[in-house]
């Protein structure tokens, strides 16, 4: 096998192992084995164990911190007011002001609608 083939075969190896450390179980005995096996695998080449950690470095760098999350959550609310004023006015200006100020606008002279023009 050739040597991009084997890493990418590791690096789909290691994205698993990433995975079932990221959902281990309150199992204290099945947590125990999975670092056996865990150990076992990194065991079999010197390459699991660096790639392994790699990984878990690029994993780790992604995760969101809670500024982030902060962050995240402030533009949400930001942009929700911003539709919802929008959504206000949008709606204020199709509220049919012209007929409601109509006797003040045309004064009372027997027409009850405005001539819009």
């Amino acid at each position: 096998m050739n040597q991009k083939a084997e890493l990418a075969r590791i690096q789909q190896q290691v994205a698993e192992w990433l995975i079932r450390f990221f959902e281990s179980e309150e199992d204290e005995a099945a947590d125990a084995a999975r670092a056996a096996e865990w150990q076992r695998w990194c065991e079999q080449d010197e390459r699991h164990e660096r790639v392994y950690h790699q990984m878990q470095q690029l994993w780790s760098s992604t995760a969101l911190t809670p500024a982030t999350t902060q962050r995240k959550a402030r533009l949400q609310r930001f942009f929700f007011l911003a539709l919802v004023l929008g959504l206000v006015g949008l709606l204020a200006s199709q509220l049919p002001y012209l007929y409601w100020l109509a006797d003040q606008l045309y004064g009372n002279r027997g027409n009850p609608t405005p001539e819009v023009g």
